[in-house]
């Protein structure tokens, strides 16, 4: 009985750790850096800002079928602060990407892309 026990407790650990292991490389999102993103173009198009751009497949972002999956952005003293995500995406990783922004930079004078921390940041348009 002491062996059946043992067993089960060392088969629940190994799931909770291979559970743990999963989600820390495929379950959560991550920002990309400014170094893997190429803007193509910031254009105004029918009420709303479009941002374009390229990813690099060569980095982190495309193991595991990750690619671009949202953004995050904030207002600051007249700057926009762009930020993409990559996590697990359930089609082929995507080398294009397009971002709309209803209005977001009409009062804004330079628009950056910020990376994974608040030192990666390049500037990208300026009026």
């Amino acid at each position: 009985m002491k062996k059946v026990l043992l067993i089960i407790s060392i088969l629940c650990s190994a799931m909770i750790a291979s559970a743990y292991y999963l989600y820390d490389i495929v379950g959560r999102e991550e920002y990309i850096s400014t170094y893997a993103i190429d803007i193509d173009e910031i254009t105004h198009e029918a009420g709303e800002w479009v941002v374009r751009g390229t990813l690099d497949a060569s980095g982190k972002a495309f193991i595991f079928k990750q690619g671009f999956s949202g953004i995050d952005y904030r207002k600051e003293n007249g700057d926009f602060y762009l930020r993409l995500r990559y996590g697990v995406v359930s089609e082929e990783p995507a080398k294009n990407f397009e971002v709309y922004l209803k209005n977001e930079l009409d009062d804004v004078n330079s628009v950056y892309l910020q990376g994974n921390s608040s030192e990666d940041v390049q500037l990208i348009w300026q009026k």
